[in-house]
């Protein structure tokens, strides 16, 4: 993949270059791209036992293939890769990744917070006169002062709006308090009104039963 990337990478021509080395700040390689994306649909490390054929799983056979498919020159490929193997592994030794969210900007470990923003925020800091698209994309704002950016300002409930909600809150709390009331009252009154009844159905055969005896 380095090869690929070495041979196929274009300088893109709507950055500006960077003053300090005279290098294009970006470079650019649509074919190594194409690979990649298909690189693991095409090339499973773990593929299912139909796909058995070197040509199916990961590994040169299926890559050389896939090279061929996606418009690569195979035997230029090749040929980097017998020449600066070694020389190129020795680079990745030598400058070693973190982790596999690691991430280096003008050479330097990026060690905040992976997001879109403030990776573009601190990629375009690098430049000394930061181009177009990073003037575009980063609109410059006073960090002293509060974002508010384009949203609109939302406004709170007034004063006699929430009297209102209040009132009638509590007048409908009260109402139904009355409501329980009345009805725990009625509920007591009967249950009270059936027991009087049951003792005086006891008494009543008590008495009946000693005018028996």
């Amino acid at each position: 993949q380095l090869c690929i990337h070495e041979i196929y990478k274009k300088p893109r021509a709507s950055y500006s270059k960077i003053s300090r080395t005279g290098r294009p700040a970006v470079e650019y390689a649509e074919e190594y791209w194409r690979y990649v994306e298909k690189l693991l649909e095409r090339c499973p490390v773990a593929p299912s036992p139909r796909d058995a054929a070197p040509e199916a799983r990961f590994g040169e056979a299926c890559a050389q293939k896939l090279m061929a498919e996606v418009g690569l020159d195979v035997e230029r490929i090749r040929e980097c890769t017998r020449t600066t193997r070694d020389s190129k592994l020795d680079y990745e030794r030598r400058n070693p990744a973190w982790s596999p969210r690691a991430l280096r900007i003008n050479g330097w470990r990026y060690s905040g917070v992976l997001d879109a923003d403030l990776v573009t925020r601190a990629i375009c800091s690098g430049f000394i006169k930061q181009p177009k698209e990073c003037q575009d994309i980063i609109a410059p704002r006073n960090p002293f002062l509060p974002y508010v950016g384009d949203v609109k300002a939302v406004e709170g409930i007034r004063l006699s709006t929430f009297l209102s909600w209040l009132s009638g809150t509590v007048a409908v709390a009260l109402a139904a308090l009355l409501l329980y009331r009345r009805y725990l009252k009625k509920e007591m009154q009967m249950t009270l009104r059936e027991e009087v009844m049951l003792e005086v159905r006891e008494q009543m055969g008590e008495y009946r039963r000693m005018q028996e005896q």
